[in-house]
């Protein structure tokens, strides 16, 4: 029974064959593990964040936006994203979100915070906080765009891989 295996466990688990043959062979184990799990690993990883450049949005930027217009983003890993296809364009976040926490630390806690839906703000309020009207959100932040847009921010620009909105200035 149950209760015999718990009260008896140091009695005859160390000794059967098959903890005796784990505990001897551990590495040899743990190699076959990592043998078989990587190649399962990296396809699924390499899948999981294999996400291309904002080549539409690249090709419709320069046409309805002014090169140098400064851009807000909610993520700092659509940074390379964007601006490897939209160069000619700043944006709010770089390869490091962590200059952003030094030189802004509220600011930043505050656009960190609506991003992961723990505290929600206005879309002005984000206009002040990211410091720009425009921001690009990817399809990751859904939840983030509907409520922008059912409070007032504007759709400038939609495709598969995200959005551009327009943040209203004033309430």
């Amino acid at each position: 029974s149950f209760a015999y295996t718990i009260g008896y466990y140091k009695k005859y688990v160390p000794n059967s064959f098959f903890f005796k043959f784990i505990y001897s062979s551990k590495l040899i184990i743990a190699a076959l593990i990592l043998i078989i799990m990587v190649p399962f690993g990296k396809s699924y990883l390499i899948n999981l964040y294999k996400m291309a450049p904002l080549y539409e949005f690249g090709q419709w930027a320069p046409e309805n936006i002014k090169p140098g217009t400064y851009i807000g983003l909610l993520h700092w890993g659509d940074f390379p994203r964007a601006f490897y296809t939209a160069e000619r364009y700043s944006y709010s976040m770089a390869l490091d979100p962590m200059f952003s926490y030094y030189i802004y630390p509220e600011r930043t806690k505050k656009i960190e915070m609506f991003r992961l839906g723990n505290q929600l703000i206005t879309p002005v309020e984000l206009y002040e906080a990211l410091g720009t009207e425009y921001l690009y959100a990817s399809k990751h932040d859904h939840r983030a765009v509907m409520y922008l847009l059912d409070n007032g921010a504007q759709l400038l620009y939609n495709d598969k891989q995200g959005c551009l909105l327009k943040l209203p200035t004033t309430e």
